[in-house]
């Protein structure tokens, strides 16, 4: 009698989303459909017209009864999961979301069965934060075809259970003789190829404790990410080391770290005797906290890590190994790790000396001493009991060394939020005292502030990512909430923003977001408290000499925005234009903007900057930087001020 072999039963998937749109609705009824016709049990509520239990007992049963739960992350599930939505909107996302984040809680974290599923790029932030640890799957292509490799073919193995690369098991540990075998490890096109058994050791071998290895890498391409794993398999499989990389995990159920990737990547870590760390430009810029919000986190994760212990252990260690693929990629090493010894994985000599390192061998044999008397010096020298005489730092001064001190202290001296400025003034005042040519300053000068301009560049990079996100918030939620502050505090940190650029970032981002809504008494407060930063002014108003502190880069761009967003009727150049309609009579330009007016030889100044008065005069607004201890005279100076910026009299 033949026996039948048993099929496996479809697993049960149930697919939580919410109502956005119809074009989403059909989208995840797509997706529905598409793991049906695969084989996979799918469900969810289009397929029902009105469950005999109900609708919130039906979503129970349905998550209960469910092998897997995808997770379709969107903005506005990510606000009824958090339980943030208006009361009577979102009732079956929101209801669902407790449902999920109960289960979570009571499995104390450990989680292969929520999935959370992206449809679009757009909302990589909205994972909610219990799931942002586990495995995330993009499904950005529609066709949900999983013989074309992508998101869908990498959930569809999850799904199915078919791993798309099987763990090898580990070799014998074996004890390598102390020289440099000739060992080739490189096919024809720098691709890491299998390792033949080096001078055929195996045949004497001796047991040895594997050393446990983990891989940091960065996917950069599918191809990249293929070395990486022929890289592990052959450190296990024939040097007989205990590597480790992600791809592993993924390899077999449950198929992502119960308890999630951030405690997974921290334990490897740990748990690792040596850290393989794969530098690409891409790596690099994760690894120092450059990358953009959202992208690249498990690196931006490790990095954090790996730069932790380093500074735990002051750089004394032999843990951490940066090691590339190509010459060229030597040049990504960050810092932090560039003094140590590096390897190149595709040459075969500096690949031999890295295995020998991880299995803690000898290349060598260091020759004993020879034992003996040394011999005495032919000609015994006589030193003089007189002490060489030696120039004082004042005497070893010279013009390239005083001229490169002045130039490192300008370059010190300027923000890396400021673009670099030629130095004609140092130049004029030094270098006809100190005696030095121009062409041997313009070599110094380079030399010095090379690497400062690049630095700039990052950081002014930087900034506009910061901005991006600071504007993106604040149009989606109209204010700054405590998580969000605290969110960009983080980025800051991470990105490496002072404090005072951020600030001023964040008052630039209120100023244009009123502006934008028509906000105008929001926008002129939010002028006033913009521009006593930017002039470090610490009382909450301005005095006669304060205006000059204010630069004048900040003058016109707040100048811009009030003209962009008022169509022409508000900003500095309004009254500008204003003042010289009244030849510059101070009591006629406060009457034309409506900051006040004439009554018996005297001046009364009114206050209806406060109100939201239709039809106020053109340049009416920005004012409220003079009412509070203002003056004639502090008035006067504002509007010099202005007068100077936007018409070009100082840079």
């Amino acid at each position: 009698m033949t026996e039948q072999i048993q099929t496996p039963p479809p697993p049960k998937v149930f697919i939580s989303y919410s109502w956005d749109s119809d074009e989403h609705k059909n989208r995840v009824l797509g997706l529905a459909n598409s793991l049906k016709n695969y084989g996979i049990d799918s469900k969810i509520d289009r397929y029902q017209q009105s469950p005999r239990e109900g609708w919130y007992r039906w979503m129970m049963n349905q998550i209960e009864e469910s092998d897997f739960v995808l997770v379709v992350c969107t903005d506005k599930y990510n606000l009824r999961y958090q339980n943030k939505e208006k009361r009577g909107q979102g009732r079956g996302a929101t209801w669902e979301g407790g449902l999920i984040i109960a289960d979570l809680y009571e499995a104390q974290g450990m989680n292969d069965k929520f999935i959370p599923i992206l449809l679009s790029p757009e909302y990589e932030k909205d994972i909610p934060s219990s799931l942002k640890t586990y495995t995330v799957y993009r499904l950005f292509d529609p066709k949900d075809d999983p013989k074309i490799p992508g998101g869908f073919q990498e959930l569809y193995r999850r799904l199915m259970d078919q791993p798309e690369c099987e763990e090898p098991k580990l070799g014998k540990p074996i004890i390598l003789p102390p020289i440099q075998p000739a060992i080739s490890n490189v096919g024809g096109d720098g691709e890491i190829i299998k390792y033949e058994d080096p001078d055929n050791t195996q045949k004497t071998e001796q047991i040895q404790t594997a050393t446990k290895v983990f891989i940091s890498y960065s996917w950069d391409s599918d191809d990249h990410k293929e070395n990486v794993l022929k890289l592990a398999n052959t450190l296990r499989a024939v040097w007989g080391i205990e590597a480790d990389i992600d791809r592993y995990v993924r390899a077999e159920p449950p198929y992502t770290p119960v308890k999630g990737w951030d405690l997974w990547m921290s334990e490897r870590i740990k748990w690792a005797e040596f850290v393989l760390i794969i530098f690409t430009e891409t790596y690099q810029r994760r690894f120092e906290g450059n990358e953009e919000p959202e992208k690249g986190l498990g690196v931006s994760w490790e990095g954090t890590i790996i730069r932790n212990d380093l500074y735990n252990a002051q750089l004394r260690d032999t843990k951490f190994i940066p090691v590339v693929f190509s010459q060229s990629d030597l040049d990504y090493v960050s810092s932090v790790l560039n003094p140590r010894d590096k390897y190149i994985l595709t040459d075969d000599k500096s690949f031999t000396e890295l295995c020998y390192r991880l299995r803690k061998q000898k290349t060598i044999i260091k020759p004993e001493i020879k034992g003996g008397p040394l011999p005495l010096p032919s000609d015994p020298v006589l030193f003089s009991p007189q002490k060489p005489p030696v120039k004082s730092l004042e005497q070893q001064q010279t013009p390239e060394i005083e001229y490169r001190k002045k130039v490192e202290e300008y370059a010190n001296g300027v923000s890396l939020s400021e673009p670099y400025d030629d130095i004609d003034e140092i130049h004029k005042t030094i270098l006809e005292t100190i005696g030095l040519d121009t062409d041997k300053a313009k070599a110094i000068e380079d030399d010095i502030l090379q690497s400062r301009r690049q630095r700039h560049e990052i950081y002014k990079k930087n900034l506009q990512k910061y901005q991006n996100l600071l504007m993106k918030n604040l149009e989606k939620e109209g204010f700054f909430s405590d998580d969000i502050l605290s969110n960009l505090k983080q980025l800051q940190n991470n990105l490496g923003l002072i404090d005072k650029d951020t600030e001023e970032l964040l008052l630039y981002a209120q100023l244009e977001y009123s502006l934008k809504k028509g906000s105008w008494i929001e926008a002129d407060e939010t002028t006033t408290n913009l521009l006593l930063k930017v002039a470090n002014v610490k009382q909450n108003y301005f005095n006669v000499t304060d205006f000059r502190k204010i630069p004048c880069k900040d003058i016109r761009k707040i100048d811009e925005l009030w003209t962009q967003y008022s169509k022409g009727n508000f900003g500095y150049s309004a009254q500008i234009d204003i003042w010289q309609q009244v030849n510059g009579e101070l009591l006629d330009f406060f009457v034309a903007l409506d900051w006040g007016y004439k009554e018996d030889h005297r001046f009364v100044y009114t206050e209806n900057f406060k109100y939201n008065i239709r039809n106020h005069p053109k340049g009416h607004r920005p004012v409220s930087v003079l009412w509070e201890g203002g003056t004639h005279e502090t008035r006067q100076a504002y509007i010099n001020r202005i007068q100077q910026c936007c018409t070009g009299l100082v840079p």
